[in-house]
């Protein structure tokens, strides 16, 4: 009888179970559920496993039937002119998946590529925004301090060299000014700070 008869005759198996000539066995899970069987794919795999005997396998591994295989189940394992044409349309499928996932592949590491560089320009221009406000932000902080230093000159002491009550009112507006800037008093030229 031949291989695929055997296979497909009397109860569906769940396993095959194959046993090699060295004595070594090998388990075959076959698809649960599956109304057809994929039994092209089950013969090619048994011609390739090298057994030389097989088990059909129940619910529990229990033994459905078994068999030695001989010189006359080789027959089942050819590939036969139809089979080839299946074989090469499934081959073609699978090359077209695999060559649309490739191009996928590329077409995201472009987009990737391209944000990232948008973003790495966005990133450029914001610094030069932030660079040209703390310029602007210095370059006022600087007028802002001459002009209190042309203010406390102008109003002077008056007679008697007694300030008079504007002059303090700006030393105490300056004074503020560099509290808030966290300005340090001036290290003395060794590098120690003046001790008051």
């Amino acid at each position: 009888m031949k291989l695929r008869g055997w296979l497909t005759r009397g109860q569906r198996p769940l396993k095959l179970r194959l046993k090699m000539a060295d004595g070594d066995e090998r388990i075959v899970e076959l698809r649960k559920g599956a109304k057809r069987l994929p039994w092209e794919e089950i013969l090619s795999t048994i011609a390739s496993s090298g057994a030389v005997s097989i088990e059909k396998l129940g619910v529990n591994d229990s033994i459905l039937a078994g068999r030695a295989l001989d010189d006359d189940d080789e027959e089942d394992f050819d590939v036969g002119k139809e089979d080839k044409t299946t074989l090469g349309k499934a081959i073609r499928d699978q090359a077209a998946m695999l060559d649309r996932y490739g191009a996928r592949l590329n077409e995201s590491f472009a987009m990737g590529a391209k944000a990232a560089s948008a973003s790495s320009d966005k990133l450029v221009e914001l610094v030069e925004v932030l660079t040209n406000h703390l310029a602007i932000a210095i370059t006022n902080v600087n007028n802002l301090s001459v002009n209190l230093s042309n203010a406390l000159q102008a109003t002077g002491g008056g007679p008697d060299g007694e300030e008079s009550q504007s002059t303090k009112m700006l030393q105490g507006v300056m004074a503020m000014i560099t509290a808030s800037a966290g300005a340090r008093p001036a290290p003395e030229s060794n590098g120690k700070p003046k001790k008051p």
